[in-house]
């Protein structure tokens, strides 16, 4: 019984601390984030919040099953994919977290989306990952 008690004031004490922060309030600090399908590690990022801004964001991954998007021998295609991530990145720098929202439209952000299928960029994946 005292475990149980113990165990609800923990999360009421949680919750409290969660309401407390409010919508928006993110701690300054250093994240990392992936995007897993099947798996398989798809996309990597590591950012910064300062003041509930994205101070940085740095791929530390970017695969699919057909290869490394990041590596030399990357095909042109995989380029270019992985140029798109990077601008979703420079889009979301020194923005507030409620930004991620803006994602869900990457044509708006970045450059050659396919307009009928936007097969060229998954940006749910970075959402995912942050």
């Amino acid at each position: 019984m005292k475990r149980i008690l113990a165990a609800m004031l923990l999360m009421a004490m949680m919750m409290a601390a969660g309401a407390a922060m409010g919508e928006g309030d993110w701690p300054d600090g250093i994240y990392r984030g992936f995007y897993y399908d099947g798996g398989i590690e798809q996309i990597a990022v590591q950012f910064e919040l300062k003041d509930g801004l994205f101070a940085s964001i740095v791929y530390r991954g970017v695969k699919y099953k057909d290869g490394d998007y990041m590596s030399e021998d990357a095909s042109d295609a995989q380029k270019a994919t992985y140029r798109q991530y990077r601008q979703l990145a420079d889009y979301l720098t020194g923005k507030g977290v409620d930004a991620i929202d803006d994602l869900y439209s990457p044509y708006d952000i970045v450059d050659d989306v396919d307009a009928v299928t936007t097969a060229t960029i998954q940006s749910s994946k970075l959402i995912s990952a942050l």
